[in-house]
């Protein structure tokens, strides 16, 4: 066995019918996949909001309504989403079809840093769980270097595939739902009264500090928004359902709408329950050690379990933070896909791997995450500043682009839908500004340079491809020339697969591929007789969304080539076509070429390349030279492919004036 296929495993065929099956989430494995994202977030969003109320921690109970009432409204809003967009793409989809493609490109950058922070954050945290009770005093290089490894770890996973890494990631995610509602249940009970007694103290916490001249109400409402802002990172994650729809078991809304449940209704237990726990039991800071650690040590101080079930426990706990990383390789890649479908990114970001996964997409996530992690030191503090308005940069965004949908389509029931979304945004707001007003200093202008230089770059590769674009839509003359031409003599009535045969290799039938067939001709002057056109149907993201998908592509496929076939049979030559789909070009194409030349023994194979009179860095890293790896290939077969020019020409004005 080769070691690439011992470590990601054995390749898959999209093409096999069962595949997608096989491959497609149910409701349950989306939320261990993907809703782990949010409920892992309680490991560390309701102790920034304990640490924020101080002296004032009567005022928790409040602040475990907002989370739970917070939780439910942007879930509901997401539920909305899935349902008006079940193609997926979740926040970049909805701004753009709804606010504009220069929204959709904010919402994507922002999309691209959450989830590269979504594996940062969930590692880091994850790490410092689990030295909370293996090493307290272990040193933060010692840490950041272990997150690192375990980063590179899950990025390895998920190259394998996605259903894969989730199913192994099973015994973590009930490990934790079952030890920390065992624990929180526990604090309740064990406090009996003492629940009703916090909540009489906090709203008396509030009377007394509406009536204090150092505080009054404008007083109050600032730290509970402090405490509320800050604990954002308690929400991050409700969206990643919502952006990988298409990978989940049909019926398709109605999986993601139940995970979604799932996921809403235990982050809003955990997170509103750890954070009732540490009002119960006075937890404070002790050095090396999380809020939950010193939670778990006090609820089981002078019992039978006070040896065991604090590790076990805190072990559950950095695992889940593990497995919560699995979002960021689930939804950053397709994130980006989405992006590269509009060529905002390099448009191979599209392509999947022959693991069926988007596998350059999950290697630059896990590139950001190890990169966050170095910059930030692994600091969990910092990572969910910048996290957190991310995140909430998608929220407004897609929840200000829903309220528009409901406005504009107005579906039965509309009005309750806009209410939800409309309250999501305005939370969502809420949110944003309040980061950007009192945390800016502490981290939200890196994540804001960050959003802001994705959405530079991005521009600059949209530019770059309309350009190229508009060049090659010039070369797309010549086929209204030769369509408008009357034929030139009848096609043979026979066929002589022993005669010259002249193979050429195609995409979609356009100028570039009618210039390649005109240079054939023109460079082989009353040589071949036959032609054979071969083009192979890519199946990347954007096709490989069930059965039906990839059969339409072969029809596609199938119909273009047939435009060439009728274009050299009306010049008098037998011509036929073949088509292969895959998710590997040079593969497929090598495959196909290979049983042709077997077919047709006197055959040349002919390809065009796109040649540049000015060729810099962008041309190199937004085009894949495709045509000279299924040269290499064929070369190397004893197989000889010619690569023929076709020229992207500047308008002349601007070669006579480059400046």
């Amino acid at each position: 066995m080769k070691l690439r296929e011992l470590l990601l495993g054995a390749p898959k065929s999209p093409l096999d019918p069962k595949v997608f099956e096989r491959l497609a989430l149910a409701a349950f494995f989306a939320w261990v996949g993907l809703g782990a994202d949010g409920l892992s977030s309680s490991c560390y969003g309701p102790a920034e909001i304990f640490d924020v109320l101080g002296t004032h921690a009567a005022l928790a109970p409040i602040l475990i309504v907002a989370i739970g009432l917070t939780v439910a409204v942007l879930s509901a809003g997401y539920a909305n989403t899935i349902e008006a967009f079940p193609g997926g793409g979740g926040g970049y989809i909805v701004a753009s079809k709804t606010l504009g493609r220069h929204a959709g490109l904010l919402c994507g950058c922002a999309l691209i840093l959450d989830y590269a922070l979504t594996i940062s954050i969930s590692m880091a945290a994850g790490v410092e769980a689990v030295f909370s009770f293996l090493a307290p005093g272990a040193s933060p290089t010692l840490k950041l270097w272990v997150t690192v490894a375990a980063t590179l770890g899950l990025m390895t996973l998920n190259l394998r595939g996605v259903k894969e890494s989730i199913t192994v990631l099973l015994p973590i995610f009930v490990g934790f739902l079952v030890t920390h509602t065992l624990a929180i249940g526990a604090a309740v009970v064990s406090h009996g009264s003492g629940v009703g007694t916090a909540l009489g103290q906090s709203v008396s916490e509030a009377r007394a500090m509406t009536v204090d001249p150092a505080f009054g109400w404008a007083g109050l409402l600032v730290i509970l928004l402090k405490a509320y802002t800050v604990g954002s990172g308690t929400y991050t994650g409700i969206e990643a359902i919502s952006n990988t729809v298409p990978i989940l078991r049909e019926p398709r809304v109605a999986t993601a709408k139940r995970a979604m449940l799932y996921m809403g209704v235990s982050l809003a237990f955990t997170s509103g329950g750890l954070l009732l726990g540490y009002l119960l039991y006075g937890v404070a800071h002790v050095p090396g050690k999380t809020l939950n650690a010193v939670f778990l040590e006090n609820l089981t101080a002078g019992t039978v379990f006070e040896s065991w079930f604090a590790p076990v426990t805190l072990l559950t706990e950095g695992a889940l933070l593990f497995v919560a990383a699995q979002a960021g390789y689930v939804s950053g890649p397709r994130a980006m896909a989405s992006m590269a479908v509009d060529s905002w990114v390099p448009r191979w970001f599209r392509r999947l791997s022959d693991r069926l996964v988007l596998g350059y997409g999950i290697l630059l996530v896990g590139a950001g995450a190890i990169v966050s992690l170095v910059l930030t030191g692994g600091s969990v503090k910092l990572l969910m500043l910048i996290y957190a308005f991310s995140v909430f940069v998608t929220f407004v965004l897609s929840q200000l682009g829903m309220v528009v949908y409901q406005l504009g389509h107005r579906e039965p029931g509309w009005p309750l839908r806009l209410a939800i979304n409309g309250t999501a945004a305005f939370l969502s707001i809420l949110v944003v500004v309040a980061l950007s007003v009192l945390r800016f200093k502490e981290g939200i202008w890196a994540s804001a340079l960050v959003i802001v230089g994705l959405m530079a770059a991005c521009l600059l590769i949209r530019l770059y491809y309309d350009r190229i674009g508009r060049l090659l839509g010039r070369l797309d003359r010549v086929k209204e020339q030769v369509e408008a031409e009357p034929p030139r003599a009848a096609p043979p009535s026979e066929r002589d697969a022993g005669l010259p045969t002249a193979v050429v290799l195609v995409r979609s039938y356009g100028g570039p591929g009618i210039h390649t067939v005109m240079a054939v001709l023109r460079n082989f002057p009353d040589y071949f007789r036959n032609f054979v056109f071969v083009s192979v149907g890519d199946i990347d993201f954007d096709r490989f969304k069930g059965a039906a998908a990839v059969e339409g592509l072969r029809r596609s496929v199938e119909a273009e080539l047939q435009k060439y076939v009728d274009l050299a049979r009306k010049w008098g030559f037998h011509a036929e076509s073949r088509v292969a789909l895959g998710v590997d070009v040079v593969d497929e194409a090598a495959d196909l070429c290979r049983a042709i030349g077997r077919e047709f023994p006197r055959s040349m194979f002919f390809a065009g390349h796109l040649v540049f009179e000015q060729p810099g860095l962008l041309t190199r890293l937004l085009h894949e030279q495709t045509g000279l790896e299924i040269q290499r290939r064929l070369q190397f077969e004893g197989l000889t492919l010619i690569l023929l020019p076709v020229r992207v020409l500047r308008p002349r004005r601007e070669r006579n004036h480059p400046g």
